[in-house]
């Protein structure tokens, strides 16, 4: 080799006898070098002897490389890289997953001797987007009563709903509010990524369900 020039990706090599050579080293970071191209000027073959490409010129803005001969004289060559220099490849990008979660909740209770409690839900999406027309399903239950457990259901509107409790007096047993499910079409429900309620994600998988002190319903 006498002459190699460097320009953008590649670089051209004068090597006498074996010509113009064009290798790509966009990776030779990594110790790879591709021969991508080449222009043979002599029928000699490709040894080392005094005869073929002495040197080269690739700067010129229309694409053309000038290449010399030492017996055969001045080439002008136009190399096809076109089709070889690819932009770079943007990495993937993967959008994280959207959930639902409840970013509010509240129990409020009225009354002084027959108490009745609603349960306040505000729904949002983890990109910030309420969680309209969502339905949320609990289930609240006693270990008094007729019944041992009573299901109830709201839509959200405005990403808020309320569930209303049947009336309960005020020396009555504790309540167990446990939720069944919440659908949006906005994403799956994440209870892990629920607001806190007394110190804890309301309803998660640490604190699945919500005590109401001294309730009782009456039928």
């Amino acid at each position: 080799m006498h002459n190699e020039y460097v320009k953008g990706n590649f670089v051209y090599q004068s090597n006498y006898e074996a010509g113009l050579t064009i290798l790509d080293v966009s990776n030779a970071a990594n110790g790879e070098l591709e021969d991508v191209a080449f222009f043979d000027m002599t029928s000699r073959g490709n040894g080392k002897g005094w005869d073929g490409s002495w040197s080269n010129y690739p700067y010129f803005k229309s694409g053309i490389v000038i290449t010399t001969g030492i017996e055969q004289g001045l080439f002008i060559l136009r190399p096809n890289l076109a089709d070889l220099t690819s932009a770079p490849v943007a990495a993937p990008t993967t959008e994280p997953p959207v959930f639902v979660r409840i970013d509010s909740f509240d129990v409020n209770t009225r009354g002084v001797i027959n108490l009745r409690s609603a349960l306040q839900f505000e729904l949002r999406s983890t990109d910030d987007v309420m969680a309209n027309n969502a339905v949320i399903t609990v289930a609240v239950s006693s270990s008094v009563g007729s019944k041992n457990e009573e299901i109830e259901i709201c839509k959200t509107r405005r990403g808020k709903c309320t569930i209303r409790l049947p009336t309960y007096k005020a020396d009555d047993p504790p309540v167990i509010v446990e939720l069944k499910s919440i659908q949006s079409d906005l994403g799956d429900y994440n209870s892990d990524l629920n607001t806190e309620y007394q110190g804890c994600p309301v309803f998660s998988s640490t604190c699945p369900t919500v005590t109401i002190e001294n309730v009782k319903f009456v039928y």
